[in-house]
């Protein structure tokens, strides 16, 4: 393995193509993967992979922090419904940013439900809880999933803030079987 910055950059421009790359890789596999659910702590594996892969863009200043409540890791939950919320948090909360920063994923179990949560650390100055997000394919996509699983039971909220933004998802807790 080679540092990702040198003089010229390419090192750099490589590892943005590669994840560019393994986003498109990313999109097609949540395309394929539409009948599938899994248990929290695979989804959270799958997470950890995905930082990872973004950590050759931003260094080892982008830090991914979980707060899950132990009863909430055999949760089923629809495959790969966290991930694109986590890349949205590192496309938008980090953007080019050199520093990193901390992506927060946490999970709780609370009245039968399952509650999940991405908040990503860009300060909105002024910024109304209210005022309207763009919403591109991977919120779509993470709606859709949570329609076909649990219909109207099942709901994403963005909220922006002034200390950043989080995505949260409610759905009915269920222990996955295997």
């Amino acid at each position: 393995l080679r540092c990702a910055t040198d003089v010229d950059g390419r090192e750099a421009v490589a590892a943005d193509a590669a994840i560019a790359l393994i986003g498109r890789y990313m999109r097609d596999a949540l395309e394929h993967s539409a009948e599938r659910q899994v248990s929290l702590s695979t989804e959270l594996e799958m997470v950890e992979r995905y930082v990872d892969i973004e950590r050759l863009r931003f260094g080892d200043g982008l830090r991914l922090e979980l707060a899950v409540a132990r009863e909430a890791l055999g949760a089923r939950v629809p495959a790969l419904i966290l991930q694109p919320l986590v890349e949205n948090a590192v496309r938008h909360g980090l953007g080019d940013g050199a520093n990193g920063g901390v992506i927060i994923v946490a999970a709780v179990v609370c009245d039968g439900r399952l509650r999940l949560s991405v908040r990503d650390p860009a300060p909105h100055a002024g910024a109304q809880a209210d005022a309207p997000i763009e919403e591109g394919f991977g919120i779509r996509y993470v709606r859709e999933r949570l329609a076909h699983f649990h219909g109207t039971r099942g709901w994403l909220r963005i909220r922006r803030e002034p200390e950043g933004t989080e995505a949260s998802v409610e759905l009915p807790f269920v222990l996955d079987p295997s």
